[in-house]
């Protein structure tokens, strides 16, 4: 029994060096580069059957079918480009196969020199080809053949088999091929290794810029904070990074989306006075377009929203006129559909009295009363307004008197006011109702008209 054992042991060990002679021939032709010869001396290991299910059998094979690859790239034909994909396809899954067989590379064989660049070879050929697709403006097919590459770019730096510890031309093209593809979540992805890694210059700027603006788009504050603080750090004179995030919403192109952010931001920071000041003059803006309907659903809502964001500002900001002269410029606004309600009045009454024929003694009918009547009401809706307004007007006056040149188109408001308190007291002035209230309003009306002449054309 003794003597059966040794002699097993001794076949064993004759097939062993067998086995390893025959590896060693195969890695000396993949040496040569000959690969033909390779390819028929790993079939005649494969027929031997045990040997075919060592781990350097698979790495021998994959290294045979990725010279292959290499072979069939040269052939810039349309088959040459097919059998390069399939030599690559087939080379990988044997190259994975080894690795399951052998994870931590204990046998040592990846370092060996016929082995050695089979990994790389990946990386190379999908890498190029992927630039390729992209160059091509096949950016689809850019960013999937840019995925594969990242697989084989982190197998080789985990394996200290590329110089570099982070490939970061890889992860640019990988994130742009997917931007540029339309797929957000693959670009975000690629990008994000970059900004961890905190990786700047002038060729990475747009990655941030788009980070920034995704992050902020998808709602997603903590990250949209966290990497405004790298990019402020990594790029301290770009405008963008200085930005607050109700600057980007200002920059929102959906109006419903940016009122609907504007008023979450006021909500949830119901004191903080730069939001309620934009919010109150953007709400100023949309009620006083006009085509605006007071009867619109939305409008008492609207103005008691601009309303209290503007009152905030103000108290807030006593140095500022703008919004105590929004406020009284917004009720302004709202006496010019009065107006025209009185004119169209004053039509139809001169349209009557011009059809009248006088009587015997001269004297026409007085037009109807339901007209004048209407008339009369109007001008009193209208009265009762410009009085809402006055107040506001009045508090903002002073304050632009010294301000309005220190800012855009500040004059021009400062302007409009005062027109507003000319025809105020000039109202007034028509229909006192007594000769003291007259010239009450006539010299306030004088003292305006005054003041606004001194103004520069």
């Amino acid at each position: 029994m003794k003597r059966f054992t040794i002699i097993v042991m001794a076949m064993m060990a004759t097939s062993t060096m067998a086995w390893a002679q025959q590896f060693e021939q195969v890695k000396t032709y993949l040496i040569l580069n000959q690969l033909s010869k390779a390819k028929d001396a790993l079939q005649e290991i494969e027929k031997k059957g045990k040997a075919a299910t060592k781990p350097e059998f698979f790495l021998a094979k994959a290294t045979v079918f990725s010279g292959m690859m290499r072979t069939a790239v040269a052939d810039t034909t349309a088959s040459g480009a097919a059998m390069a994909i399939k030599y690559l396809d087939e080379s990988m899954a044997s190259f994975k196969r080894y690795l399951e067989l052998d994870p931590t590379n204990a046998s040592k064989l990846l370092d060996e020199q016929a082995y050695a660049a089979t990994a790389f070879s990946y990386y190379s050929f999908l890498f190029n080809k992927a630039i390729v697709y992209f160059n091509a403006k096949k950016y689809a097919e850019a960013a999937a053949t840019f995925a594969r590459t990242v697989e084989w770019s982190d197998y080789l730096i985990k394996n200290k088999q590329l110089a570099s510890e982070f490939d970061t031309t890889l992860y640019l093209y990988a994130g742009a091929s997917c931007q540029m593809s339309d797929n957000s979540s693959g670009a975000m992805a690629n990008y994000a290794k970059i900004s961890d890694r905190k990786v700047s210059g002038k060729d990475f700027l747009d990655v941030y810029r788009y980070m920034t603006y995704m992050y902020f788009l998808n709602r997603d504050k903590p990250s949209f904070e966290k990497l405004m603080s790298v990019a402020k750090e990594l790029y301290p004179s770009e405008e963008m990074f200085k930005m607050e995030e109700v600057d980007f919403i200002l920059e929102l192109e959906d109006e419903t989306e940016k009122m609907t952010r504007l008023e979450e931001k006021v909500a949830k920071e119901p004191e903080n006075v730069r939001h309620n000041e934009i919010y109150g003059s953007i709400m100023f803006d949309k009620l006083n377009k006009r085509d605006k309907e007071e009867s619109s659903p939305s409008y008492a809502a609207d103005e008691q929203k601009m309303l209290a964001a503007l009152t905030k500002t103000a108290t807030a900001k006593p140095e500022d006129g703008t919004p105590n002269f929004l406020i009284g410029k917004h009720y302004w606004y709202k006496t010019d559909g009065i107006r025209n309600y009185i004119q169209d009045m004053n039509d139809s009454i001169r349209i009557f009295n011009n059809a009248q024929k006088p009587d015997k003694y001269g004297k026409t009918p007085p037009p109807p009363k339901h007209f004048t009547a209407r008339r009369d009401s109007l001008r009193k809706q209208q009265e009762a307004i410009m009085d809402m307004a006055l107040p506001y007007l009045l508090k903002a006056q002073p304050i632009m008197a010294q301000t309005h040149t220190k800012t855009k188109g500040g004059t021009q408001n400062y302007k409009s006011l005062l027109d507003d308190l000319i025809q105020y007291y000039g109202f007034k002035r028509q229909y006192a109702k007594t000769n003291l209230d007259k010239s009450k309003a006539e010299a306030e009306e004088k003292k305006w008209d005054l003041e606004h002449s001194k103004l520069t054309p």
